[in-house]
């Protein structure tokens, strides 16, 4: 089992969800390329970007990515489409950074009380509220605008101005397969039907019983609130491979 996260870090400042350069990484991987900073740069694995970022972007989707050997080895057979890939993206994101983990438990809140926007301010001073003292008010300012701009890239936030406005974006029957999957070989404090990560999604209560239901891939049986939850293939890259 792997442990989530829980130390707060700010690699999101430098390196928001980045769905486009993940799925270049997934597919290095799948053809078997040892990416280096240096191999990276010369054959422009991410397109025309400088060596540096090029290093942060390799040191970033290592640890989202590698850290769950899995993943990384079933994703490139899923063939997933870009709205998919963001999706996942955000998953891993949450399960490797604490703070965007909190930040997207506060969204989920407030999006279940009928809140429908927020500002760019009030993510500012959730920042100072969540890390008293921690940074100056220019890094505070850049945590909201981060914090904002990789919700956007998820589909949890819409629009680029104020106010703006909260949404849920859609999971696929694959991707809701494939992070139950994940989150089975994740050592966190919450079970598969009840945790931040799908309730991220807005798939929680009855509405994610339901879609668990109807998986072909997972059988699911309730009785009062015992929950039976069980998996046709033994681990992720095993389905993954009956999909291809």
């Amino acid at each position: 089992m792997t442990p989530v996260e829980t130390h707060i870090h700010t690699r999101l400042l430098r390196f928001t969800l980045r769905e486009e350069e993940s799925a270049l990484f997934w597919r290095a991987h799948a053809e078997g390329r040892q990416l280096t900073p240096a191999s990276a740069f010369a054959d422009y694995t991410f397109g025309q970007k400088s060596e540096a970022y090029v290093e942060r972007a390799l040191r970033n989707l290592r640890i989202r990515f590698d850290a769950l050997p899995p993943s990384i080895d079933a994703l490139p057979l899923l063939e997933l489409t870009r709205a998919e890939r963001v999706v996942v993206c955000h998953v891993h994101t949450l399960l490797t950074d604490p703070f965007y983990r909190c930040f997207s438990i506060w969204l989920t809140e407030r999006r279940e009380l009928g809140i429908r926007a927020m500002h760019k301010d009030e993510v500012t001073r959730w920042v100072e509220t969540e890390q008293p003292e921690r940074w100056a008010p220019s890094t505070r300012i850049q945590w909201a605008t981060k914090l904002l701009a990789t919700s956007r890239e998820a589909g949890l936030v819409t629009g680029s101005k104020d106010p703006r406005p909260l949404a849920v974006p859609h999971v696929t029957d694959t991707v809701l397969t494939y992070v139950l999957h994940l989150l089975r070989t994740v050592q966190m404090e919450h079970t598969l039907l009840v945790n931040p990560y799908l309730r991220s999604l807005g798939l929680d209560g009855g509405l994610l019983t339901d879609r668990v239901r109807n998986l072909p891939a997972v059988s699911l049986e309730r009785m009062g609130d015992l929950v039976d939850l069980r998996f046709h293939h033994p681990d992720l890259l095993t389905w993954a491979r009956s999909r291809s």
